[in-house]
């Protein structure tokens, strides 16, 4: 397994039946992938592209590299609570650590099924205070 060098810690909320948008930072040219690394039976990519600048979708997952930018966007569609758990956004950079964010992703049930809000995200992104240099994973 190649070594991860984590830059940051992102706690992303959602409820079941929605969709949530993850930033992610990205360097320009290397592919970027998005994997769940807490389920022991699932460690491979849930979505990997090389392709830039356009949308990639693999099921409920979809993955945009904005080059011009330096960040890349996943979704996850049709949330439901097994997807509660620890992902990665990885940027896959060969004979160097890869350069990941790890999202921690909290689905819960809606309790408000019948309340509309015009504008409204579905799912919010916050993040967690790190202290000292980037960890190493």
């Amino acid at each position: 397994m190649s070594k991860k060098l984590a830059s940051e810690v992102l706690e992303v909320s959602g409820h079941v039946g929605g969709e949530v948008s993850i930033r992610c930072s990205g360097r320009r040219s290397y592919a970027k992938y998005f994997c769940r690394v807490d389920d022991k039976d699932s460690q491979s990519h849930l979505i990997r592209t090389e392709r830039h600048d356009q949308w990639e979708r693999e099921g409920r997952f979809s993955l945009y590299d904005n080059t011009s930018g330096a960040f890349f966007i996943v979704r996850v569609d049709e949330l439901t609570l097994k997807d509660t758990g620890t992902y990665w956004c990885g940027v896959d950079i060969s004979y160097l650590p890869d350069h990941i964010s790890v999202i921690q992703l909290n689905v819960t049930r809606n309790h408000h099924l019948y309340t509309f809000h015009p504008g409204a995200a579905h799912g919010s992104l916050k993040h967690c205070a790190q202290t000292g240099p980037a960890a190493s994973i």
